[in-house]
């Protein structure tokens, strides 16, 4: 990475740090300094990024002042994908919470200390998404007074609510849900798979399944490889007890072995599949399986979270086509 990016960069960062914590209310943005001495930039550099960046749209100038655009901030996301799941969890509520104003009646959904509460978000942070939302054409953005601001309904935002995987393939809060990403994250299975594993999951209404896997990606794409398998596995057997129609601990039905077997016995799956579906446990416990009495241990680390990722979506494409209704 050249002296040039690195200084883009480090802008976009500090920008998309302002518009979280403050919602800009002021966003003026002259601190170049500290980008241009985090990149190493000459004088002479520092202006030429600033000056691409006005052509971009990522800044405008006016006044004697810069003024940061929303998409400097979404320039950060497009390097850190984790900034990216956060904050459009809160543009995913914006959004939903817009909608239901309409839905409602309403013309326009206030946002006050009173809904940050109920969202979860400070008023800072939701003014941060809906300013992302408007500059994405997804809603409008009004009334910025007094801690508190309105939003109506855009037809690209409509469109977002009335398609869920439109929605999240748009916001995606997970590495499962971010087609942009997923080449890199899973180069060994067809993005299309994967994209049809969480649309079945989706129209067979197997929400908790859905619900791990998802926090499988999370933890996958948060560096933790542990906690990404223990998510998969249990995503799983989540999907053994819908197509089983089984519930809590029904006839010693909390692990792989136990489910698959059962599974056999009902025929949902072959019975030589049970030691297909036997196998992820070997990856979530490596140290207490394997074949004679020295079992080789494996540590968990990301290529075991991939296979585990991957292997989770394979079955459970399976299971989901041969269950026949849902719970």
């Amino acid at each position: 990475m050249d002296v040039k990016e690195r200084f883009r960069r480090a802008a976009a960062a500090t920008a998309h740090t302002s518009l979280v914590a403050t919602g800009w209310d002021h966003y003026f943005f002259d601190d170049f300094d500290h980008a241009q001495k985090e990149a190493g930039a000459s004088d002479n550099e520092a202006r030429l990024v600033v000056t691409a960046m006005e052509e971009e749209y990522l800044v405008t100038r006016g006044q004697g002042h810069f003024r940061a655009t929303p998409h400097l901030a979404l320039l950060h996301e497009q390097f850190v994908s984790e900034a990216a799941y956060a904050e459009n969890r809160v543009r995913r509520a914006v959004l939903t919470e817009t909608w239901r104003a309409e839905s409602e009646g309403a013309q326009w959904g206030r946002f006050d200390e009173s809904s940050a509460e109920r969202l979860g978000y400070p008023v800072a942070q939701l003014r941060a998404a809906a300013r992302v939302l408007d500059a994405k054409g997804y809603v409008e953005l009004k009334g910025e007074t007094n801690g508190s601001f309105v939003c109506a309904m855009r037809s690209g935002g409509n469109g977002l609510m009335q398609d869920d995987s439109l929605l999240r393939s748009t916001l995606p809060i997970t590495v499962g849900e971010d087609e942009d990403v997923l080449p890199s994250v899973a180069p060994d299975v067809l993005k299309e798979l994967i994209l049809t594993c969480e649309q079945l999951l989706v129209s067979k209404g197997w929400e908790n399944a859905l619900d791990e896997l998802r926090r499988g990606d999370d933890q996958y794409a948060k560096g933790e490889w542990v906690n990404s398998v223990r998510e998969y596995y249990s995503s799983l057997e989540s999907g053994f007890k819908y197509a089983l129609h089984v519930e809590g601990d029904e006839a010693d039905t909390n692990t792989l072995k136990s489910l698959a077997k059962l599974a056999a016995e009902r025929g949902l799956i072959p019975p030589n599949y049970q030691a297909l579906f036997g196998f992820p446990n070997s990856i979530r416990s490596p140290r207490s399986h394997g074949a004679g009495p020295r079992p080789e241990e494996v540590e968990v680390n990301q290529p075991e979270a991939l296979v585990m990722g991957n292997l989770t979506r394979s079955l459970l494409v399976y299971l989901a086509s041969r269950a026949v209704t849902s719970p």
